[in-house]
């Protein structure tokens, strides 16, 4: 695992979930180490059925947030992450990172994950604990991504994650011909900050991402989205403040 750089090679396993209605994007594999390249052979990721999180769920958290975060499902299951102190929690991400996952559901698996905003990166070891082949988390705070290296290490995923210490529309606006090689993307921009996720959006709605990629954002529902002329909306939930907006790039 590096800083700066792309996502690597590797697979694990991610729980079954009964009965999925697919809303089908398709997505693709590649097999390198570094940044990973465009290629043709392509698998279904899936947006299953709303369902409610666990209970159990509720005393763990995603991003920002205290020492009782853990990855929920996978080969890691339980694994406790690393989390810098003294960050503010959002009272509903618990809630928000399991539903999100449950939504995406068994079809992660394989997929080529661009965690931006990453935070701490739990979304992005979630995806690749539930099976995801590789993730590349994109933090601008260096303490962040520091711990972001050291939970990939701590859950054995050193080998399929790259961070990137930069700004994630700067990283977005250097990468841009990069950016088809990743076929599940992931935002959760600084909370309230319409003007960072409308840039966010933009870059990748402008950019040549692999064709029907699904982008997931997590924002404040009172946040309108930009107008976007290649990203489509697939399915939006709320979770008390927080909307998840599933995107999909046509």
């Amino acid at each position: 695992m590096t800083f700066g750089g792309g996502a690597a090679g590797g697979s694990g396993r991610s729980r079954l979930i009964s009965q999925p209605t697919p809303i089908p994007v398709a997505i693709g594999k590649t097999s390198t180490r570094m940044m990973p390249t465009r290629a043709s052979t392509t698998t279904m990721l899936q947006l299953l059925p709303w369902r409610r999180p666990s209970d159990r769920s509720a005393c763990f958290t995603h991003r920002m947030t205290g020492p009782a975060t853990r990855v929920t499902a996978g080969t890691s299951r339980g694994r406790l992450l690393k989390t810098p102190p003294g960050r503010a929690t959002r009272p509903t991400t618990a809630l928000v990172r399991e539903a999100l996952f449950n939504i995406i559901g068994d079809s992660i698996r394989g997929a080529r994950v661009l965690d931006l905003f990453a935070g701490a990166g739990t979304l992005g070891v979630e995806a690749l604990s539930r099976g995801a082949t590789s993730a590349t988390f994109v933090e601008r705070d260096r303490a962040c991504a520091t711990i972001v290296a050291e939970n990939l290490a701590a859950t054995g995923f050193a080998q399929q994650g790259d961070v990137a210490n930069a700004d994630a529309i700067d990283w977005l606006r250097a990468h841009d011909s990069d950016l088809g090689a990743y076929n599940l993307l992931l935002l959760d921009p600084p909370y309230q900050d319409s003007a960072t996720l409308t840039a966010a959006l933009q870059a990748l709605d402008r950019a040549p991402l692999r064709n029907e990629a699904l982008l997931v954002v997590e924002h404040h529902r009172g946040q309108p989205l930009p107008a976007l002329q290649r990203l489509s909306l697939v399915r939006d939930r709320d979770y008390g403040a927080t909307r998840l907006t599933f995107l999909r790039y046509q």
